[in-house]
């Protein structure tokens, strides 16, 4: 029997880690990863944790991100899930998308307005439009749900009008009609909206449980 000494056995062993080491990305979680990536680009966490069955998804909304276009998801009645269909849509083409981003307009306003009322340092507004024009896709989730002005309305034609003349797609979700953003937000803003498919949604709010 071939003797093998202390410090040939050390030695294999030290070449075994070496030739079997795991490299970081493989031992990585990716669901985890793929959470913190969702989180990272403002997908609320309620919706990143929520289970979602594609089968409550409306065929024209799963079908959109094969298209050209924007797409507007709305309805009058709240809790149908509008949010729920953007939110998916990200888990979707976050797969294939290098760069989207999921913003709710309320938040945009707040944001932007502490921008108005600053004298000097900090984010600017036209850094605000800029990081919500270059992404490849943008979610602006509950359109219509904020405190409108004529400079809130400024802000919101530069974003748009922004993605639209560089042809990169929007999702909108909304609580008004169409005929109810022409009236809020005028042709100049809705016309970009509209160019794409539109999904209504009706029915019950499923945030509301009944015994």
């Amino acid at each position: 029997m071939e003797q093998v000494t202390r410090e040939e056995f050390r030695l294999s062993l030290t070449n075994l880690t070496a030739a079997d080491r795991f490299d970081d990305r493989q031992q990585a979680d990716p669901g985890k990863e793929r959470a913190e990536r969702l989180a990272r680009l403002g997908v609320p966490e309620r919706y990143i944790e929520l289970e979602i069955d594609p089968a409550a998804i409306p065929e024209a909304a799963r079908q959109w991100r094969t298209r050209q276009g924007n797409l507007l998801i709305y309805g009058r009645e709240t809790g149908t899930g509008k949010t729920t269909t953007a939110a998916f849509l990200c888990k979707l083409i976050a797969e294939t998308v290098t760069s989207f981003r999921f913003v709710g307009v309320p938040d945009l306003i707040i944001r932007a307005r502490a921008t108005w009322n600053a004298k000097r340092g900090g984010e600017t507004e036209d850094e605000i439009v800029d990081k919500l024009v270059r992404p490849g896709v943008l979610i602006l989730d509950d359109l219509g749900a904020e405190q409108s002005s004529e400079t809130s309305l400024q802000l919101l034609y530069a974003v748009i009008d922004g993605r639209w003349s560089q042809n990169r797609r929007t999702v909108v979700t909304t609580n008004l009609e169409p005929a109810d953003l022409v009236a809020r937000y005028g042709d100049k803003i809705t016309s970009r909206i509209f160019s794409g498919v539109q999904v209504q949604y009706s029915g019950n709010d499923r945030r509301i449980f009944t015994a």
